[in-house]
């Protein structure tokens, strides 16, 4: 399983429109080969936070959605709201021997 965090630095407009964002890009993934969640988080101390972890089965998935036209289309109708380039981190177990390489 591999997890990917991810925050969005936004313009006030983009945070309101965050959520609706995350909703629709979960829309799509659910026909994505190894799709497993994206949860929309918030941050109980700095609740503007843009936020959200996305899941999926292996490297190989996550790489695949990565490259996808659908992702790219996701990230332009978001892009116009940054104030800088979003953050995101890979995570998986420490056990994982697929993450290596990524």
């Amino acid at each position: 399983m591999i997890t990917v965090f991810a925050e969005h630095f936004l313009n006030d407009a983009g945070q309101g429109y965050f959520a609706d964002w995350v909703r629709d890009m979960e829309q799509e993934l659910r026909f994505f080969d190894g799709f497993v969640m994206i949860e929309h988080m918030r941050d109980l101390k700095d609740p503007r936070r843009s936020l959200y972890f996305l899941q999926f089965e292996s490297v190989e998935y996550l790489k695949q959605w990565t490259q996808s036209r659908l992702m790219i289309g996701f990230h332009r109708k978001i892009q116009d709201y940054e104030l800088k380039d979003h953050h995101t981190q890979v995570l998986c177990s420490a056990n994982a021997d697929e993450f290596k390489g990524f």
